[in-house]
């Protein structure tokens, strides 16, 4: 797959990923999926001498033979005929195709109920509590509850204005509709301020109309400003009743919350066209003009750790095939003897004096498990004995140093070799932007998930806002672990190397083509193993030289030293690992939410 292919498929990613975040955050509640009771909840609140409240529930019920009663508390007292002297709600009617009930302020249970049914309210519905029950549990599907109430709330007053907080529910499923109609025939509402988490308000003619939804637990409140009138309830005298109620509903968090939601939506929306933005200023390539396949190794003085670690993969950073690549290519021009046999690979070390950075560090590895005193021969059993004995002996230093030696082969990377080949100027900006968006989203999203912000604003639905937090978080990190050459650029012409590499690969990679270009000469068969166990791809070439009935020692050595060294590397890690494990196990009124009413439908 060359580059450009790759950039293609990053706009793809990034615009699938912004259409999914942006439909899950305002068109699919992804939360739902988790919940087997919700409910649409719509209420008529008509404004005059006496407030009333006519609610309708809709309970959905996902999951049979789990709810025996579906219900809506109050937090404020609930009688059925009697009067308080403080804030009260009566209970005037029910309506409903099942067996319903009140459990009022002092206990008392009322409603059309066998033994059974009354038995089970008794003993489990709270007080002020008004629902339905089923003492054989509900089946999957609708239920209605309809209410009807008498409101006596506190008013606060000035002699020209009134203030009433009705908080409608706090403590409830989720709501997937809310619908709120205030009847005001007498034109008394000044203003209304909803606290809903998701809401949008209409006033017309005699009516005000809320339509929204809220989260489970979330606040439906709503706080009502009224010209002075006769309205029944229990009067509180306060001053400037207007302004006090202007004051408590500023709510900065709200439309901070909703300019962050803005800002995060358009960044999110827009990512596919900052991508290409970036990469035509950073990444984008010359164009160069190289056929699919070639059968030629593009630059045979390149060494097969170069190869691998600048056109393998990251451009940066080599692989475990730079280290079998080498230890081929090293055999093949007689500085080491790999002898493969069934239980080792023994490894002569015949001229240990080589030039090459890289290839002395292999050397020093080698010498370092050596079986002889001379240390000229490795040998794998005898490294394998040792990771053994250290994690017999719970040795994690040594063990630690043996993956280091390894880490240092199977990851090679040089500086000055990458800087003369490649432009990191888009991969540090890229970086240097990413960084605090990953940090504040992906904090944004850590809180979310453990409830801290959630619980704090139960009149804001957090929702979006996290959703689209963690398909940015996706985006960015998915971007800042893509290799260093797609955010930055190839130096001068090793763009067409790249490519040239590719090509080369490519054909390797193709049984028709090796066969259409094979040669008769061992020795460039022993290169092409050579390079394309550098280039990944030393499993297909292997398998097409057995196809053609090439036998070469170098084939059952390439296929062996792979196994052999990746098992040791993997034993290694996976040591390490259980050590550290096992020794980290050790012992054993005004403002939102004053509102009067509150709690909210459920079911149990």
């Amino acid at each position: 797959m060359n580059e450009n292919t790759k950039i293609k498929l990053i706009i793809f990613f990034l615009i699938i990923s912004s259409v999914a975040g942006l439909y899950l955050s305002y068109f699919y509640d992804i939360r739902l999926l988790f919940k087997d009771l919700t409910a649409v909840y719509n209420a008529e609140i008509i404004i005059d001498k006496q407030i009333i409240l006519k609610e309708r529930y809709i309970y959905s019920v996902k999951s049979s033979d789990r709810y025996k009663m579906l219900y809506r508390f109050w937090e404020a007292p609930l009688v059925f005929e009697a009067k308080l002297d403080k804030p009260y709600i009566q209970l005037q009617n029910v309506k409903s195709l099942y067996s319903w009930y009140v459990k009022d302020y002092y206990g008392k249970v009322h409603g059309d109920l066998d033994k059974i049914s009354e038995i089970l309210v008794r003993e489990k519905a709270f007080k002020n509590e008004v629902g339905i029950v089923q003492p054989s549990y509900f089946t999957k599907g609708f239920y209605r509850l309809n209410t009807r109430y008498l409101l006596y709330p506190p008013v606060e007053t000035d002699g020209n204005f009134m203030h009433i907080n009705l908080k409608l529910a706090q403590k409830h499923i989720p709501y997937t509709e809310v619908q709120i109609i205030i009847k005001d025939r007498k034109n008394l509402i000044v203003d209304i301020f909803p606290h809903i988490p998701v809401y949008s308000i209409k006033n017309s003619e005699e009516k005000w109309i809320i339509k929204g939804k809220a989260k489970e637990n979330g606040l439906v409140e709503l706080e009502i400003l009224l010209n002075h009138y006769p309205v029944k309830g229990f009067y509180r005298r306060y001053t400037d009743v207007y302004r006090a109620t202007i004051e408590a509903n500023r709510l900065l968090h709200i439309k901070l919350f909703n300019f962050l939601k803005l800002i995060l939506t358009l960044f999110l929306a827009s990512s596919p066209l900052l991508f290409i933005v970036f990469y035509r200023k950073y990444g984008k390539e010359k164009n160069y003009t190289v056929p699919r396949f070639l059968s030629f190794i593009p630059d045979e003085k390149r060494k097969p750790y170069i190869v691998n670690m600048l056109f393998s993969n990251d451009a940066t950073v080599g692989d475990e095939n730079g280290f079998y690549a080498t230890l081929l290519d090293m055999h093949i021009r007689k500085k080491i003897e790999i002898k493969p046999y069934d239980t080792d690979i023994q490894i002569d070390i015949k001229d240990p004096e080589v030039q090459d950075s890289y290839e002395k560090r292999v050397i020093r590895f080698l010498q370092d498990f050596t079986v002889d005193k001379e240390k000229k021969i490795f040998s794998t059993a005898l490294l394998e004995n040792r990771i053994k004995s250290y994690y017999s002996s719970k040795n994690i230093s040594m063990l630690k140093s043996i993956k280091t030696q390894i880490d240092n082969l199977f990851k090679y990377t040089d500086k000055k070799t990458v800087e003369k080949h490649i432009d990191k100027t888009g991969k540090i900006v890229f970086k240097s932007v990413s960084y605090p968006v990953l940090l504040f989203t992906g904090s944004f999203c850590v809180f979310y998930i453990i409830g801290s912000i959630e619980d704090v604003y139960p009149d804001y639905d957090l929702y979006s806002i996290f959703m689209i937090s963690l398909f940015i978080f996706t985006q960015f990190i998915s971007l800042t672990l893509t290799p260093t050459q797609f955010l930055g650029r190839w130096k001068k012409d090793s763009y067409r190397e790249k490519l040239q590499w590719e090509a080369f690969k490519n054909f390797l990679s193709d049984l028709a083509m090796i066969k259409k270009y094979s040669s008769q000469d061992i020795s460039i068969w022993k290169k092409w193993l050579v390079y394309g166990t550098a280039l990944g791809v030393a499993k297909k070439v292997e398998k097409e030289m057995k196809a053609m009935n090439i036998q070469i020692p170098e084939l059952n050595i390439s296929r062996t030293v792979r196994l052999r060294f990746n098992r040791i590397y993997r034993t290694t890690g996976l040591s390490i690992h259980k050590l550290q494990s096992s020794s980290s196990t050790s012992g054993g009124g005004f403002g939102v939410g004053g509102g009067f009413g509150g709690g909210g439908a459920g079911g149990r």
